[in-house]
């Protein structure tokens, strides 16, 4: 796996929620309390978060997992953001779809806590 790339550990489908027209979100680091303004391609990742090593071998198969997922949550969580597409109560499937990304986010959470 020579190249590194960016994963994102809150997904870029859900921080376009509150970044501006330019796709920049504001950012407060909490060690430091600085708040700057970032581009939300860079906020939230670090390079190869979703890669998993097994023996000798290397593999994307949980960051495509992730990309599956949040593109089949992406519909479901915007019925529930913008009120002239809500729809409540969701369908089952839907509602399935986004307590899988719920708890897959809050796994991302828990592993990217410093001990």
């Amino acid at each position: 796996m020579g190249q590194s790339k960016n994963h994102h550990f809150v997904p870029q489908m859900y921080l376009r929620n509150f970044a501006d027209d330019k796709g920049r979100t504001q950012v407060v680091r909490l060690a430091t309390k600085r708040s700057t303004t970032e581009r939300i391609n860079t906020v939230a990742a670090t390079n190869h978060f979703h890669r998993l090593t097994v023996g000798d071998e290397e593999s994307l198969h949980l960051e495509d997992a992730a990309t599956a997922l949040e593109g089949r949550a992406a519909q479901p969580m915007l019925r529930l953001i913008d009120p002239s597409k809500r729809v409540w109560p969701l369908p089952r499937e839907e509602r399935m779809t986004l307590a899988f990304f719920i708890a897959f986010q809050y796994r991302g959470c828990r592993s990217s806590e410093t001990p």
